[in-house]
């Protein structure tokens, strides 16, 4: 217990600068010091330039794609975990009303597959390992991206998403494109063709991206807006499954099969995070009434600031 103890607070005090970052971005935001206009702004620069130049680097750079074993393996495994979390999360609340329940399937289905594991992987992971560690991620955000964006639209707004806005939503999102063009550039060998001065530049770019990820992720958590009604079975049955059922079942996975240490902490993190924050956005967007949906978010990354540290901690005691 001493020893477990002892691993959390390490653990803790690492992610304490991690959560900082996203605790002054919800100050930030919650003071009107910058408004909702401003993160808006600011999260436009970690989409359409920050994030996709670390992409391009840590795929094209010094960490070939060769590196990962099966590597197609990754964006089919989250692509199949998002499909049936949604169709256990709309099985398990049918006691919910149709637009509640669509939200439960949404908040279940959908994971952070990209801001919090970076921010963790940069927090945790010795910056030597970081561009495979960054990978990975990316290739469980190319499985999830065009789930979120086609199946997710669907669910919170309660309407089919037409084939061509379903093409519109995915390839509109450059993180999403840089990867399949990172990837492209590989299997092509053109990636050698690449100046290493643009190499060096978009690492260069791609190194502020983790803390303005964190300022922009407590933003927009401050900028949920709940309801009167409260879920709390709603919420505890969320918490429950997807803070720690699933890390655990992962954790029990990697314990038996014993993948290499690397792969099998990144593993842990896509099944520890709380839900895509997302999800606030595309239910703002299309407003209808989210009260689940806002509240399922701020107590799941309420609740996230224990529960990962707690199975990053007993990761330890594996490897």
């Amino acid at each position: 217990m001493n020893q477990f103890l002892a691993s959390f607070l390490t653990v803790g005090r690492a992610l304490l600068k991690v959560f900082f970052l996203g605790f002054a971005g919800f100050v930030l935001s919650k003071s009107d010091l910058i408004s909702r206009e401003g993160f808006d702004d600011l999260s436009k620069v970690v989409i359409y330039f920050t994030l996709p130049a670390l992409i391009f680097s840590n795929f094209l750079g010094s960490s070939q794609l060769g590196e990962i074993t099966n590597w197609w393996m990754y964006p089919l495994g989250m692509a199949i975990l998002v499909v049936t979390s949604l169709g256990l999360g709309l099985l398990i609340s049918r006691y919910l009303e149709w637009p509640e329940r669509r939200q439960f399937g949404a908040l279940l289905g959908f994971p952070n597959t990209g801001y919090l594991p970076l921010a963790l992987v940069a927090a945790l992971v010795a910056a030597s390992r970081q561009p495979k560690a960054y990978q990975l991620i990316f290739l469980f955000t190319l499985g999830m991206t065009p789930n979120l964006w086609s199946i997710g639209v669907g669910l919170i707004s309660g309407k089919a998403v037409k084939p061509i806005k379903f093409l519109k939503n995915v390839f509109s999102s450059p993180p999403f494109l840089t990867t399949l063009i990172s990837i492209g550039l590989i299997f092509a060998s053109w990636d050698r063709f690449i100046p290493e001065l643009a190499l060096e530049t978009a690492s260069y770019a791609g190194d502020v991206t983790v803390p303005l990820i964190m300022i922009v992720l407590g933003g927009t958590l401050a900028r949920v807006e709940n309801t009167d009604r409260g879920y709390p079975r709603a919420i505890s049955l969320l918490v429950l499954i997807k803070l720690v059922a699933y890390p655990g079942l992962a954790l029990t996975g990697i314990y038996f099969f014993r993948p290499p240490e690397l792969i099998a902490f990144v593993i842990l993190l896509e099944a520890a995070t709380p839900p895509a924050t997302n999800l606030a956005v595309i239910g703002s967007h299309y407003g209808e009434n989210t009260g689940l949906l806002n509240q399922g978010l701020f107590y799941s990354y309420l609740v996230a600031a224990l529960t990962i540290p707690g199975f990053i901690s007993l990761f330890r005691f594996i490897y």
